[in-house]
């Protein structure tokens, strides 16, 4: 055969095959391709391999190879060629087989398949637990107490859910328990650790469930150190919680549980410190306790210090809270704790309200300067939009919030500036209404400057359209940051130098008339700065348009077209081009 012509897959193909002969993989064998190689190799082991078993053994497959070596006893010789076999299954016979020596099992226990190491670990197993496969072990495990020599065999299984069963076997002893306690998997571990825990427990614990058992531990309050131990390592925080706040639970244990892995359990600890009124509530209970009792300057104090954001902004809106705490709270790393710090100096039918019930009472109710002062300090946006709505809102508040960073404060305050410039007639219509009004032009100059300045785009737009509007405020409305308010401002500056019969013509009108009769220089000129197509192809299509106007046009697509066109028109009068 001719390798030369074989691509490297082919090749590859070729040296994995069972029926290529040895001459063929050993030329293989000194490819240049790593893959190549490496496969041709492990076929002439196999070759090796097969040539060395006797000729009742070489041409089995491998279900009769593990079928004999089941049925019968093997020679030793025979097992010792087979542990190199390349099928892990004929490897995992071998491993079974009573007759494979020990020599073998060593290095069959470090095998690459953790199937064969599996059963290494098994010929320690009695015979009918031998046989058994996974599943019937684990329906064994789950049905019946298993001797402990066996589950110690079973707890090095390399399969977790057979683990995690002989951890809930009632037949696993402590020592046992404790090391898979300590398993990588985490369900394996967690059965063991609530067995440990339920062996530690009297027999009237034993039967309680985690429920059952806090609430235990709350109404009861002797409770022996060896219970209360035991409560301490199981693996529900509730319960770890309920014995960092017991009574009886010995120092040791609480210095322990101060280390908790959960922020729940450490805070139990320090909740040590109050009185059990105080000591048993959640964290929602406490907020609303705190908005509405007295506290003593030691519960304040230690609820000063929880982990729950909502509980240190109670403590910091309660009455009672020292000053030197009101210090340390207003440096808190929580936003609406320093909000609450602030809100000290609202009143209290202000101060337990949240920011949505300020903003509704805001948009609703009128406050006072003082409420409207500390509010516009809120960290929520809407709050601060909502005083700036609010009526009572005096200039200097305006100004200030007028530069807020967040974009729909700023305009929401200079918005109420500008309803304060605006005659009383005014200050009541809504949007629609007021460019109803620009368009009917009865709005004054001082209200259009006034209008010119709101955020709302349609009302500049209405502004900037207005016949009303001065030149130069339109001038500023051509510099808006909106193009459209920005587009018709220009062309309302157009209009200003028309001549009064033109001025109040829509588009379509200046077109016709454009279209059907002579217009003088003065029009013509001021319509070809307009920035509307329609209205340039108007100009340029009018009996008194001339070279110098068509060339002060925006220039366009259309601009070459125009211009041949009027010569057209006028090359039997010449003089008009250049009028």
């Amino acid at each position: 055969m001719n390798l030369k012509i074989l691509t490297t897959i082919e090749k590859r193909v070729l040296a994995e095959s069972g029926d290529t002969d040895a001459l063929t993989l050993q030329h293989l064998a000194k490819d240049g391709n790593n893959y190549v190689r490496r496969a041709a190799l492990e076929s002439l082991k196999r070759i090796d391999f097969r040539q060395k078993l006797p000729d009742d053994w070489r041409q089995l497959n491998e279900q009769d190879c593990i079928d004999k070596l089941n049925s019968n006893i093997t020679d030793c010789k025979i097992l010792e060629i087979l542990k190199h076999s390349r099928s892990f299954r004929i490897r995992q016979a071998v491993a079974c087989h009573e007759n494979t020596p020990d020599s073998i099992i060593a290095l069959l226990a470090n095998d690459e398949d953790w199937d064969v190491r599996q059963a290494v670990s098994d010929r320690h197993l009695p015979q009918e637990w031998r046989n058994l496969d996974e599943d019937e072990r684990i329906q064994r495990l789950k049905t019946e107490n298993a001797p402990c020599y066996i589950l110690k065999i079973l707890s090095c299984s390399e399969n977790w859910v057979i683990r995690q069963h002989v951890a809930n076997n009632a037949g696993a002893n402590r020592e046992l328990l404790k090391k898979l306690a300590k398993d990588k998997d985490d369900d394996v571990s967690t059965s063991a650790r609530e067995r440990l825990l339920n062996l530690c427990l009297p027999e009237d614990w034993r039967q309680l469930g985690d429920t059952e058992r806090i609430r235990r531990l709350k109404s009861q309050n002797i409770v022996t150190g060896e219970v209360l131990a035991a409560l301490a390592t199981s693996i529900n925080w509730k319960i770890r919680q309920a014995v960092a706040r017991h009574e009886g639970t010995p120092p040791s244990l609480i210095k322990k549980l101060a280390r908790d892995t959960d922020s729940d359990v450490r805070q139990a600890v320090i909740d040590r410190c109050l009185p059990s009124e105080w000591r048993y509530l959640d964290d929602n209970q406490r907020s609303t306790k705190l908005s509405k009792e007295v506290a003593t300057p030691e519960v304040l104090d230690v609820l000063a210090g929880s982990s729950n954001w909502r509980v240190r902004q109670a403590v910091a809106r309660h009455e009672g809270t020292p000053s030197l705490l009101i210090k340390k709270l207003a440096r808190d790393n929580d936003s609406d704790v320093r909000q609450a710090v602030i809100d000290r100096n609202l009143p209290s039918e202000w101060r337990y309200l949240d920011d949505n019930e300020r903003s509704t009472k805001l948009s609703k109710d009128s406050a006072t300067l003082e409420v409207l002062d500390v509010l516009s300090g809120s960290s929520n946006w809407r709050v601060r939009q909502a005083v700036a709505s609010n009526s009572k809102a005096s200039d200097k508040l305006l100004k200030e919030l007028a530069r807020d960073s967040d974009s729909d404060v700023a305009s929401a305050a200079r918005e109420a500036l500008l309803l304060r410039r605006l005659p009383s007639e005014w200050q009541s219509l809504d949007t629609s209404q007021k460019i109803n009004r620009i368009n009917n032009g009865k709005a004054t100059e001082y209200v259009l400057e006034a209008l010119a300045l709101s955020t709302t785009q349609d009302i500049r737009k209405a502004v900037a359209s207005s016949l009303a509007t001065p030149v130069e405020l339109l001038r500023t409305l051509s510099e808006d940051e909106d193009n459209e308010v920005k587009k018709i401002a220009k062309e309302s500056m157009i209009r200003k130098l028309l001549p009064k019969e033109w001025m109040n013509l829509d588009d379509l009108e200046i077109i016709e008339r454009l279209q059907q009769q002579p217009a003088s220089q003065e029009v013509l000129q001021a319509l070809a700065m307009s920035k509307l197509l329609y209205l340039r192809d108007a100009v340029a299509s009018n009996v008194n348009a001339t070279i110098p106007i068509l060339l002060a046009m925006k220039e366009d697509s259309t601009t070459p077209a125009r211009i041949q066109n009027l010569l057209r028109k006028t090359w039997a009068a010449p003089s008009q081009l250049i009028a």
